[in-house]
């Protein structure tokens, strides 16, 4: 090795630090200060630089890296992990009187007149441990039995509250600030083991959007925060738990807290050092002044934007902690205050009966309105007709409606004294309330189901999400419309959409000529949308947006899609036993094909590479791109379009069997790997020439 080539590598090697030292500490001013000292876009910016190093130079990325928060590969199962320091339940009270005698206890023990606590908001999540070695994190692990848990080390790691590396604590958490003075000494992680305890938990806002995804993939709806959240870090792939949006806040050190004699200090600790506390806790001193703060918050708690369940109140001296050790299941210096569930008591006024585009027929609760939680509910989910029959429900009853920790307002219970004389058992409908057609019973599972496919109901659903914006995104085609166009005999399955004309529209209510006229070139625009709109349009049980988009691209065409075996199609990402068989079983269904060829007869893309199947050879058929960065002519979907429009095929990732990478500005690590494998790049300019051009050959 040359000098020269010396100068470059430890060039390269201290602009790599920089970069990892300077991303890291945006995120802990974002994360724990909340003092965003850079714009999204610059910030963008960093990790995008950071990227195109780590590309570049392979043996570059270390387990610190900021980059490493996307997830790898799905693992083939989680380690069991023995804690040192075994993870305690927490006993539970749940009313004044109850703090009162555990206060007593805990002075009775102690000797004291008075104690000072630290009282914390109890966020209902779920426990996790993260030990850092020389200030990296080197293992997460969740609580399991309290003895031995699971290594989800790969999980938090995507998480953007737990930190790939520590700060040096100092004087002053601003001092972390990029450019202070303090910078450079602020960064230098801590040379000791240190163990920390913290809940992960998910926003309300965050369940509600996965909600939205799952409503439009058919799939059932998450009930509450902490199960999903749960669920997510048991996940095996570390990508689907970066895609969930996890969140921490972490209240405890159990290694590497020497020197540190009070909980409230730990805290201030654990903010000093870049690990996000909940900033809502008081010091108080003495019992009334902990009870005043819990009822405080017991009041203001929907105010935040994720589920708590009470509060936790802990002796603030660590070394009275001490003296009052622990039973065999919980420490004698904590507890938790749990709040009562938020419940009303109203009327059942009548028992609704949905049915989805699936067919599966669902009870909802109608009731006269009650506040709840901060709302006013008037309609409450019952799930299914088994537990319609388990709770007794019937129509009339007084009943008790609750939220806690649950987004969608539920039924508890009937009160039996008040029910009112002469109420009936609800039992499921034999027939669909929507077409009279026989119910049918899910042969392994709890919903029953009208299996008429002709249903006006199920109709109504599927030509819905048929226009929705995710899939053939049909401007103007809303429910109130699509109800008349069923009701009226004018549109039964989406390719009724394609044969309907102005002087058809303007004969239904609240429908003029000018919207008509758009409505008509609005349908007329989706003939052209990619594949992968057509194949979610088509409301196939459990295919969502992106795998539909990976159907598309990696089959290319519908028919080889319809034709595909389970076991090919299980070979996606993203498709499991479930969604390949439901995937083949929709195929297999006469009626959908006849449905799917008045598709093919209306125009629409089958193909993934060109517009309608039957068009002649375009300009880029045969070559395989992909798109990066920003482009001044069009959005990255848009590019794409064109680019499949011409009979190109469009990718996701760069490799040796990419023809062209279009770059736009701030192209990133693709640009970098596609210069390596010599994949020829294209800036704006020369895609605009080729793609304007009427020559058949691109190279």
């Amino acid at each position: 090795m040359t000098n020269h080539d010396t100068d470059i590598e430890e060039s390269v090697l201290r602009r790599y630090d920089i970069l990892c030292r300077e991303i890291e500490s945006h995120n802990y001013c974002y994360y724990i200060l909340a003092q965003p000292a850079v714009s999204d876009r610059e910030f963008d910016a960093l990790m995008e630089e950071l990227q195109r190093l780590e590309t570049a130079f392979p043996g570059l990325a270390r387990p610190d890296s900021p980059t490493q928060r996307v997830g790898g590969a799905p693992s083939e199962g989680f380690k069991n992990v023995r804690h040192d320091i075994p993870m305690l339940s927490i006993d539970n009270t749940y009313n004044e009187a109850e703090l009162r005698n555990f206060d007593a206890r805990v002075r009775r023990a102690l000797g004291k007149d008075t104690l000072r606590y630290v009282v914390e908001l109890k966020i209902d999540g779920v426990s996790i441990s993260l030990r850092y070695t020389n200030g990296i994190l080197s293992r997460a692990a969740t609580r399991g039995d309290g003895v031995i848990g699971d290594d989800i080390t790969a999980n938090a790691r995507t998480i953007r509250e737990c930190p790939l590396r520590l700060h040096q604590p100092t004087e002053s958490p601003e001092a972390a600030l990029p450019g202070n003075d303090l910078f450079e000494e602020a960064i230098d992680a801590p040379d000791t083991v240190l163990e920390v305890r913290g809940e992960v938990y998910m926003t309300v806002a965050e369940l509600e959007r996965l909600n939205v995804e799952r409503e439009m993939e058919g799939l059932e709806p998450y009930r509450n925060p902490r199960n999903t959240t749960a669920g997510t870090l048991k996940s095996l792939d570390p990508r689907q738990v970066a895609r969930r949006r996890l969140r921490a806040f972490f209240y405890d050190m159990v290694a590497g807290a020497e020197g540190i004699n009070t909980h409230h200090e730990i805290l201030a600790h654990l903010k000093a050092i870049g690990l996000p506390i909940n900033p809502n806790y008081a010091c108080c001193d003495g019992i009334d002044e902990v009870i005043s703060f819990c009822a405080a918050w017991q009041h203001k708690r929907h105010e935040l934007g994720y589920e708590i369940d009470g509060m936790v109140v802990k002796v603030d001296d660590l070394k009275l902690r001490h003296l009052l050790g622990a039973t065999a299941k919980a420490p004698r210096w904590v507890i938790a205050y749990k709040f009562p569930a938020d419940i009303s008591q109203t009327r059942l006024v009548d028992i609704l009966v949905q049915v989805g585009k699936s067919g599966a027929l669902t009870p909802v609760a109608v009731l006269e309105p009650t506040p709840l939680a901060g709302t006013i509910v008037k309609r409450a989910s019952l799930h299914n007709f088994e537990e319609v029959e388990r709770k007794d429900l019937r129509v009339g009853d007084l009943v008790e409606v609750q939220k806690a920790g649950e987004i969608i307002p539920q039924v508890i219970r009937a009160i039996p004294d008040a029910r009112p004389n002469g109420t009936q058992p609800t039992r499921p409908p034999l027939q669909c309330p929507a077409c009279g057609s026989c119910v049918h019973k899910d042969p392994e599972g709890v919903f029953y189901r009208c299996l008429n496919t002709a249903c006006p109901a199920q109709v109504k659903e599927k030509l819905e999400h048929f226009a929705s914006r995710a899939a053939m995104h049909i401007e103007g085609l809303g429910p109130a419309l699509i109800e008349q166009l069923v009701d009226k005999g004018l549109a039964n399955t989406p390719a009724d959409l394609y044969s309907l004309t102005t002087e058809v529209l303007v004969s239904l209510e609240r429908m003029g000529k000018k919207s008509a006229s758009n409505l008509i070139i609005a349908i007329d625009e989706s003939r052209q949308r990619p594949l992968h709109h057509l194949i979610l349009g088509l409301g196939i049980r459990h295919v969502g947006a992106r795998t539909a988009l990976a159907l598309a691209t990696i089959f290319g065409d519908l028919d080889t899609i319809m034709s595909a075996s389970v076991e090919t199609l299980i070979s996606i990402d993203d498709v499991g036993d479930a969604v390949a068989k439901s995937i083949k079983d929709y195929f297999e269904v006469d009626e959908n094909r006849i449905h799917i060829e008045a598709l093919r007869h209306a125009g629409l893309r089958f193909t993934a590479s060109s517009a309608p199947a039957s068009s002649d050879e375009k300009a880029l058929t045969g070559k395989t791109f992909v798109v990066t960065g920003t482009l001044k002519c069009g959005s990255r979907e848009e590019i794409q379009a064109r680019i499949q429009d011409m009979g190109g095929r469009v990718s996701s990732a760069v490799s040796k069997k990419t023809d062209f990478l279009v770059a736009g500005e701030n192209a990133g690590s693709k640009l970098d790997k596609a210069r390596v494998l010599g994949v020829k790049v294209l800036d704006e300019d020369a895609f605009l020439k080729m793609t304007q051009s009427d020559r058949r050959e691109t190279t």
